[in-house]
C-alpha cells in the first residue's frame, strides 16, 4: 500500500522519482512549526546544555579536583577531539574502514595531544 501511495505521488524528474506531497506552496501548520518553533526550540535547549554543561565544570574545580587554568585546555581537547571524531565517522565509518573503537581511540588520542600541546 505504501508503495502504491509513493508510485500515485510521485511524478518523474530527469528520470527519477521525486514525492510531490505536500506541495511547496502550501503552508501547513506543521511546515509553520518545523520552520519557526522548533528551531527556537533547539536553540533553547543547546543554551540549557551548555549551562548545564559550565555549572557540572564549576564542581571539580570546586572540590580541587581539577585546577581552574586546565578548563580551558580540557574544552578545547574535547573539543576537537570530537570533531576528529565526527568527520572520520562520516568518511571512513561509513566505508567500513574504521569501526567505532578504532574512532574512540583516535578521538581519545587526539584530545590529549592537543591537551598536551595547550599546557
Amino acid at each position: 500500500m505504501v508503495q502504491r501511495f509513493a508510485n500515485a505521488s510521485a511524478k518523474r524528474v530527469g528520470g527519477r522519482a521525486e514525492l510531490d506531497w505536500p506541495p511547496e506552496d502550501e503552508l501547513t501548520p506543521r511546515r509553520v512549526l518545523l520552520a519557526n518553533v522548533l528551531p527556537l526550540a533547539m536553540s533553547l535547549v543547546s543554551v540549557g546544555i551548555v549551562t548545564a554543561g559550565m555549572l557540572l565544570l564549576e564542581r571539580p574545580v570546586a572540590l580541587s579536583l581539577v585546577p581552574a587554568s586546565a578548563i580551558v585546555a580540557i574544552v578545547v581537547s574535547a573539543t576537537a577531539g570530537a570533531l576528529v571524531e565526527s568527520v572520520l565517522g562520516a568518511t571512513l565509518e561509513g566505508p567500513g574502514i574504521l569501526n567505532n573503537d578504532m574512532l574512540n581511540f583516535i578521538n581519545t588520542a587526539v584530545a590529549a595531544v592537543v591537551a598536551i600541546a595547550i599546557t
